[in-house]
């Protein structure tokens, strides 16, 4: 009989850098993958039916701060989205595929 242990090996977090400043990424549980997941389709659909910028705005910073949530500086007290606010876009482009790519359940 097959016998598998599903933890081991498996990492709860990563560690990125962003210039000089250091993060480290806690993997979400299931929980709240359903929640962000929830967070993104309700922004999407406020989006495709034209909802007012407002709401927009409101549900787009509430996902991001969920987000950033899983975020902790390591060795400073600068947050992932005050630090993302000012940098080039490209920068933020890259953040964000490496979100996608850690987070992918495929």
């Amino acid at each position: 009989m097959a016998q598998y242990n599903l933890t081991d090996n498996v990492q709860d977090s990563f560690t990125f850098k962003l210039g000089e400043l250091e993060y480290s990424f806690r993997y979400p549980t299931t929980r709240e993958m359903r929640e962000l997941s929830a967070m993104n389709q309700e922004l999407e659909k406020l989006a495709k039916e034209k909802a007012s910028e407002k709401a927009i705005k409101k549900a787009s910073e509430a996902s991001e701060e969920k987000m950033n949530q899983l975020v902790t500086p390591v060795g400073h007290e600068h947050s992932i989205g005050e630090v993302l606010e000012d940098q080039p876009i490209n920068v933020v482009r890259n953040f964000r595929a490496m979100m996608a790519k850690e987070i992918n359940l495929g």
